[in-house]
C-alpha cells in the first residue's frame, strides 16, 4: 500500500513539472534556451547535400585503390594462372570498402559526418570496383593476345 501510494505521488507530480527553459552552465550562469523547430524538409536537403558532397569529393580526392588494381593486373597478365585464380584479387578486393587510410577526404571534420561519409565510402567503393574489372579485362586481353600470338607462331612454323 505505502508503494501505491508512492508511484500515485509520483505520477500526480509529474503533471505539475514544467520544462526547463533555462541553461545553467558550470560557471554559475543562467542563460535563456531558445528553441528552432527544424523543418524536415531543410533537414532532409541538408543530408543529401551532404551525401552528393562526399560523392563529388570522392570523385577528386579518392587514389586509394592503386595496390589492389595493380595486382589484379598482374594476376590476369600471367599466363598458365588460370581463370579462377586469376579472379581470386578481383573478387577479394571488389567486395569490401577502401580502408579508412586510403580514402584521402580532404576535410576529417566532414568524414564526422555521417551522410558525407557515407556518400564518399559509397562512391569510393564504385571507383575502385570500376578501376578492378577494367584492368581485369585489360589483363584478359594481354592473355588473348598471348594465345594469338603463340598460334599465329605455330601455324607460321607449320607451314615452312
Amino acid at each position: 500500500m505505502k508503494n501505491l501510494c508512492w508511484i500515485a505521488l509520483f505520477i500526480c507530480s509529474s503533471f505539475v513539472v514544467n520544462a526547463q527553459d533555462s541553461l545553467s552552465l558550470k560557471s554559475g550562469v543562467n542563460s535563456q534556451a531558445n528553441m528552432q523547430e527544424i523543418e524536415s524538409s531543410a533537414f532532409k536537403n541538408n543530408t543529401a547535400d551532404l551525401y552528393t558532397k562526399g560523392q563529388n569529393d570522392a570523385l577528386i580526392h579518392y587514389k586509394g585503390y592503386k595496390l589492389a588494381s595493380t595486382a589484379v593486373l598482374i594476376s590476369s597478365i600471367l599466363p598458365g594462372y588460370g581463370f579462377f585464380f586469376r579472379a581470386t584479387p578481383l573478387l577479394a578486393s571488389d567486395n569490401n570498402f577502401p580502408l579508412d587510410k586510403n580514402l584521402g577526404y580532404p576535410d576529417p571534420n566532414l568524414m564526422k559526418n555521417e551522410q558525407y561519409a557515407l556518400g564518399y565510402k559509397h562512391k569510393a567503393r564504385q571507383i575502385k570496383s570500376e578501376k578492378l574489372r577494367r584492368n581485369y579485362k585489360t589483363g584478359l586481353i594481354i592473355q588473348i593476345s598471348y594465345v594469338v600470338t603463340i598460334c599465329i607462331a605455330g601455324i607460321m612454323m607449320t607451314v615452312r
